[in-house]
């Protein structure tokens, strides 16, 4: 079968990038009320491959630094770094020094630096003209992204005179507080307060994610009920926390009459919703943990989207067809089956094929 219930759950969800790339984020500190922040003291950079440059073995007092994470995947990343070249070329003179960190292979590092950057036509080894690093064991992300509750790249650390955190945010929106941090006249009280009002409900949803993980591997599913219902009472967009406790009830909890009221709720609120809808029916079908697989309620859902989408999304039209095969009315399953692989693109056409053809040998060997 055609595997997308993550990539679903990822539009319905809206996963942060670091989820996206495919991290599974560290606490940022045994006290899980401390979270690294302006004004504390930069950690030592331990990374393993210094690609562009020279290698930065401690910070220098009286020197500036920006420690930036990126990768090659993150297009907002590539975006950057032209604009990095120029704030090193500008502020070369100033003590600045400007550090790229991945933590990808060196290889795919070296491979990307050899294309060509499609409008400046040249390879982006030539385009970066700061220090560029990758750090495969993820040290320094451990050290200072996840450390300060950070969740998406890229994400840049000015680190001042002092050898303290001035600044935290995109590298696009750093150009004036880079220039007064050099020119000594950075307030950085100020941002801090304002820094630390804005990361305020951020650290508390991963410290509740982080409760909510730790009673999971408990199996106290009394209190994990508890904590996601506290998350979706406090929540304005409760759907990532609902739609866990619908999986949950379902599958590790095993509690299908709950589980299945509860998603009829769920379901009901989101009843225009055509990715949730789909990718609640596709977890009834699909997910190995359930014991309990309501087909007449996957179908109901199944059913709605395909609507919402005029039957034109092969995805969906996808999970109809394995809710059918689901039923045992393989003739349906097939019919619909084949549509999918009518409208998927070439890549996801692939995959349907492969399902098309167990649902016609299934049908084969039943006469």
């Amino acid at each position: 079968m055609f595997q997308r219930t993550a990539i679903t759950s990822l539009l319905v969800l809206g996963l942060t990038t670091a989820a996206l790339h495919g991290q599974d984020q560290p606490q940022a500190e045994k006290d899980e009320e401390k979270f690294f922040t302006v004004g504390d003291k930069a950690p030592a950079l331990d990374i393993e491959h210094w690609v562009i440059g020279d290698k930065v073995a401690e910070f220098e007092e009286g020197k500036v630094y920006i420690v930036e994470f990126w990768a090659t995947w993150c297009p907002p990343c590539r975006a950057s770094m032209p604009h990095l070249t120029e704030l090193q070329q500008k502020y070369k003179d100033y003590g600045l020094t400007i550090i790229g960190v991945s933590d990808e292979s060196l290889d795919v590092i070296n491979e990307f630096l050899e294309k060509d950057h499609p409008q400046l036509n040249k390879p982006w080894r030539e385009v970066v003209q700061y220090r560029l690093t990758t750090d495969p064991d993820g040290s320094v992300y451990k050290d200072y992204f996840y450390a300060a509750g950070q969740q998406g790249i890229p994400t840049s650390f000015i680190v001042g005179k002092t050898g303290e955190i001035e600044w935290i945010g995109h590298p696009m929106s750093m150009d004036k507080p880079l220039e007064s941090v050099i020119n000594d006249t950075w307030d950085r009280e100020t941002f801090r307060a304002t820094w630390e009002q804005q990361q305020a409900p951020i650290r508390e949803q991963m410290r509740a994610q982080r409760a909510l993980r730790a009673a999971m591997e408990a199996e106290d599913w009394d209190r994990v009920l508890a904590l996601l219902d506290k998350q979706i009472e406090k929540s304005q967009n409760a759907l990532r926390p609902r739609m866990q406790k619908f999986e949950l009830l379902l599958s590790a909890m095993n509690r299908p009459d709950e589980g299945y009221a509860f998603g009829e709720e769920l379901a009901k609120d989101e009843w225009d919703n055509p990715m949730l809808l789909n990718a609640m029916a596709w977890f009834v079908v699909d997910e190995p943990g359930i014991e309990t697989r309501n087909l007449d309620f996957a179908m109901k859902l199944a059913k709605r989207a395909n609507e919402l989408t005029q039957e034109q999304d092969a995805s969906i039209i996808d999970t109809v067809a394995r809710v059918y095969f689901e039923k045992g009315d393989l003739k349906e399953a097939i019919r619909l089956q084949k549509k999918a692989v009518e409208l998927a693109p070439e890549q996801m056409a692939e995959y349907l094929k492969q399902t098309l053809k167990e649902y016609e040998e299934q049908a084969k060997q039943q006469g």
